[in-house]
């Protein structure tokens, strides 16, 4: 089997337990914490998640480009594996230190918002962590090497932990906390554990101001699909909750959990082919990345138009040709970014 094969395995593997694991436990999380809680807890994340787009940036496609790229540039030469190695940590550092920057103003931002309107809610204030553990994902740089191991063990680990702290420790309706706690604060501790094996690979890291400046423009640039996609996902339950009440924020996150499967397949093959499309165009192999872009866009129709009829099978008249737009709409946003970035940079 080859490398992009089993590649994307791991990736759809990593994307599964990504979305696979609230599933498990939102049957129990439901019936303990009851409706409203679990409208609170939805209230809470979605407000979150605003700023989680804007500490993202597009970096994680962004980044994985610029991997991607040192390394064709040091393919087959063995002999210059230090040069390589302090190119990965100048790239890598010029791209985190972004990250890390919007990371720290938006956890600023979003403490002051919860301390001055949400009267310092704990559940808001424990949803910081998930900023923080957000700001130190470094996925993008393993995905970019083709080192999907590392994550697949990080995902698996911390997904079973998290399942096993819920079912212990979520009780009664006063727990919602803990259940916040749990996920939130695993989650940072995931990317904890996956730091130590890029620092024994890189051999420390390197952040300095000349590093950051080539990288700002290209992040801001690439941002705007993304960011524009987000926003209006993040932004519609909170409006949601102020207008309808956190109740019904709750059954709508609830339902959103099962949209977000049927994108599962299609962020995979979208995140495997990444590191390969990058290879091609910087060796100037055009035929092959055009034949690659080719194969992705049929393989992405057909699982997008097949995802699309499995939701709307569910639905009739109006809903489902409302849900039909949706789905495309969505597909579309979320992707194209990936290949404005495989053209753009320096060249």
């Amino acid at each position: 089997m080859s490398k992009q094969k089993i590649n994307y395995i791991l990736m759809m593997l990593y994307q599964f337990f990504m979305v696979i694991t609230p599933l498990l436990t939102t049957p129990y999380v439901v019936r303990v914490l009851g409706p409203e809680k679990i409208g609170e807890d939805a209230y809470a994340n979605s407000f979150v998640q605003m700023f989680l787009v804007f500490v993202m940036l597009g970096i994680a496609s962004y980044g994985k480009k610029v991997i991607a790229t040192v390394d064709s540039e040091f393919d087959g030469k063995r002999d210059n594996q230090n040069k390589h190695k302090k190119a990965l940590k100048e790239q890598f550092g010029g791209v985190f230190g972004i990250q890390f920057l919007a990371m720290c103003g938006m956890l600023v931002l979003y403490l002051v918002l919860v301390t001055l309107f949400f009267q310092g809610s704990i559940v808001f204030y424990l949803y910081g962590f998930m900023i923080i553990a957000y700001g130190f994902d470094i996925s993008w740089y393993f995905i970019a090497r083709g080192q999907l191991g590392k994550i697949m063990t990080r995902t698996v680990l911390i997904r079973l932990v998290t399942i096993m702290s819920i079912f212990l420790l979520v009780k009664t309706e006063e727990d919602l906390w803990i259940y916040v706690f749990a996920n939130c604060f695993l989650l940072l501790l995931g990317q904890v554990y996956i730091w130590f094996f890029l620092i024994r690979e890189l051999g420390g890291l390197s952040i300095r101001r000349s590093h950051l400046k080539k990288h700002v423009k290209p992040i801001l640039v690439l941002a705007v699909i993304p960011v524009s996609a987000m926003i209006y996902i993040s932004v519609n339950r909170v409006v949601l909750g102020a207008v309808a009440g956190e109740v019904e924020v709750g059954y709508y996150n609830q339902a959103y959990k099962l949209y977000t499967i049927g994108l599962l397949f299609v962020q995979a093959l979208a995140a495997v082919l990444m590191p390969r499309l990058v290879h091609f165009y910087e060796i100037g192999e055009m035929e092959r990345f055009r034949e690659m872009i080719a194969f992705f866009f049929s393989l992405y129709l057909c699982l997008c138009i097949a995802s699309m009829f499995r939701y709307c099978g569910c639905f009739d008249g109006t809903h489902s040709r409302v849900l039909r737009c949706c789905f495309y709409a969505s597909c579309t946003g979320n992707h194209y970014s990936y290949f404005i970035t495989v053209s753009s940079g320096d060249k």
